[in-house]
């Protein structure tokens, strides 16, 4: 009996041979949305637990057990990283500055600037500047291409400094 019908049958020995098989597989295509190796491991359960929860719904007619179990793989992982919000903390916090009032006023004045982006744009800001995230991974989350996402902060930082300049 071939795996897919051990599957469909909840042979629960199917399940640690589903792991071994198309592990390796699932890391490939989350590793690179999730990047830390906790949620790897928690999105990777989830995964196989969908998997062996909606496997009638797999029909080898519309395309392989790859495809349909990628889709399954990329979705879980995009709606984990969905699900976590990026916390906004007053940038003079998260810079931790002393009590130089030069520093103090151009992060106000920064602060001030962002403030004026839509929310969009703002996380945006906030993902590349202060979450230090890479372009690949951002462009991922938001479902941007690379180049859109380069794009987008060139654009941004230009406004902010036209918006911080303006306002010496």
């Amino acid at each position: 009996m071939d795996l897919m019908e051990r599957l469909k049958r909840k042979d629960e020995n199917a399940l640690p041979d589903l792991m071994d098989a198309y592990m390796p597989l699932v890391r490939y295509l989350i590793r690179p949305i999730l990047r830390n190796d906790q949620d790897v491991q928690e999105c990777m359960n989830d995964i196989f637990l969908k998997v062996w929860d909606h496997i009638d719904d797999y029909d080898e007619e519309k395309g392989s057990f790859n495809s349909w179990l990628s889709v399954i793989a990329r979705s879980t992982a995009v709606s984990r990283i969905r699900k976590k919000t990026v916390p906004i903390i007053p940038l003079e916090e998260a810079l931790a500055v002393g009590n130089d009032d030069s520093i103090r006023e151009r992060i106000s004045e920064l602060e001030e600037a962002v403030g004026t982006l839509k929310r969009s744009d703002r996380e945006l800001f906030w993902r590349r500047y202060y979450l230090d995230q890479e372009l690949k991974e951002i462009a991922c989350e938001t479902g941007l291409s690379v180049k859109g996402v380069e794009g987008r902060l060139y654009r941004l930082r230009r406004k902010l400094r036209k918006k911080v300049l303006e306002d010496e």
